[in-house]
């Protein structure tokens, strides 16, 4: 079980505690933490800001290699007798399933 307190436990507070529980229970374990650091959060920007550039860089490679690739793709879905919706559709969903 866990729970949360409204306010910090002073020093003897703990310790009275777990004194008492063995009156309660003996397979009850007293632990008192002090929850996440105040400003963990702000550290994980960075980072989060390295993961979209990341992110950025890779979907822009990533387009201009389809892109490149888009007439010659377009080409041989014409040779084949493709009607031009079926191409529009090709070059927006990319290759079909």
């Amino acid at each position: 079980m866990s729970t949360t307190l409204d306010a910090v436990p002073s020093q003897t507070e703990p310790v009275h505690a777990q004194g008492a529980l063995p009156a309660v229970s003996t397979d009850i374990n007293l632990q008192i933490g002090s929850g996440p650091e105040l400003y963990g959060a702000t550290r994980s920007w960075p980072l989060l800001g390295l993961t979209a550039v990341i992110d950025l860089v890779t979907v822009s490679f990533t387009i201009g290699l389809a892109r490149a690739d888009g007439p010659r793709d377009n080409a041989v879905l014409t040779s084949l007798g493709a009607s031009p919706r079926v191409r529009q559709t090709f070059g927006f969903c990319g290759r079909p399933w």
